[in-house]
């Protein structure tokens, strides 16, 4: 625009100019013409061969989000293009190393974690054995200590593998009572320290899922029954099944959760209102988790303060076409 607006001022000038000497209309018309074809000319054949390089480039700006752009653009002729394409695929090179340099971090720490986890199971296991011969109220508390060690140990390892669930897990047919049972057999020992009455109802469903990532669903929603439990607890099973989908509700009658605190208990680090008032430590993963794992395994999860109290968690599993009979494979 610069250009153009100097050019017109030049073309002005001297159209004054000769005009002023006595020149007519015509030879003046003549010679701008013949001066905004030699400066417009050159002009529009640049914008025809550059354009093309900086249309694509800008289109793929915004497909690949800053992913290697370099390497579908050609390297242009002209000098701008140049410097511009080397300095696109040098940072982008730095970008890209930078990238798998924390993807490897990334894989080492988390195998390193599920490593460790699997070590200090050992000496949990070990201390458990030993408590089974001093019976008495401090092998009990002690007891208790390391289930607490143990449901940690369990978060961290879930939560190291989280982040890839998509190549850790097996979708096959399961029985969801069965998934029940199992999570519920885990939990025993606190459980009936806790002096929980269970309902599990007479009812069977199945459903395609990861039978390990649901038991740790169920388990981390079990310890936060048995965190929060009041006098008298019940912890209670029903199913539902539903056109679409299979309703799994695990219902307590502890003290509920605030209305305040529903919309945030599955952030990351939310321990709300009752993790401060009742004294109870906790880490705000265990909810987080459970959120996390229904998302990528396709599942839904809601949580429900019932009128009559108590805290029920709702657990949908969706239901397809392989459902059905003949449809399993």
């Amino acid at each position: 625009m610069p250009h153009l607006l100097g050019l017109m001022f030049i073309l002005a000038f001297l159209a004054a100019l000769l005009g002023a000497l006595g020149l007519s209309w015509k030879p003046i018309a003549f010679l701008s013409a013949v001066c905004v074809l030699c400066v417009v000319g050159p002009l529009v054949w640049e914008y025809a061969c550059k354009a093309p390089f900086y249309r694509k480039a800008n289109e793929l700006e915004e497909e690949l989000d800053g992913t290697r752009r370099a390497a579908l653009l050609e390297r242009p002729d002209f000098w701008e293009g140049a410097v511009l394409w080397d300095l696109m695929d040098q940072s982008e090179r730095e970008m890209n190393g930078k990238l798998a340099a924390a993807h490897r971090e990334n894989r080492d720490y988390r195998e390193y974690v599920e490593t460790w986890v699997h070590e200090i199971k050992t000496p949990i296991a070990t201390a458990r054995l030993a408590l089974e011969n001093y019976p008495g109220p401090l092998a009990d508390r002690m007891e208790e200590a390391l289930f607490a060690i143990d449901g940690y140990v369990e978060q961290a390892l879930f939560y190291a593998r989280s982040g890839a669930v998509e190549r850790d897990y097996l979708v096959r047919a399961m029985s969801l009572r069965d998934a029940v049972r199992r999570t519920v057999g885990k939990y025993a020992r606190p459980l009936i320290a806790a002096g929980f009455a269970l309902e599990l109802g007479d009812w069977e469903a199945t459903v395609y899922t990861d039978a390990k990532w649901v038991e740790f669903i169920l388990g981390q929603l079990i310890i936060n029954a048995i965190q929060y439990h009041g006098p008298s607890p019940k912890l209670s099973f029903s199913c539902a099944i539903l056109p679409q989908a299979v309703e799994l509700t695990v219902a307590d009658n502890g003290p509920g959760i605030p209305k305040s605190d529903l919309p945030r208990i599955f952030q990351k680090g939310f321990t709300g209102e009752n993790g401060r008032t009742l004294g109870k430590r906790s880490t705000g993963l265990g909810l987080y988790l459970v959120a996390q794992l229904c998302a990528r395994l396709g599942l839904n999860v809601r949580a429900l303060c019932p009128e009559t109290g108590g805290t029920a968690m709702v657990l949908t599993f969706p239901r397809g076409e392989f459902h059905l009979p003949g449809k399993e494979s």
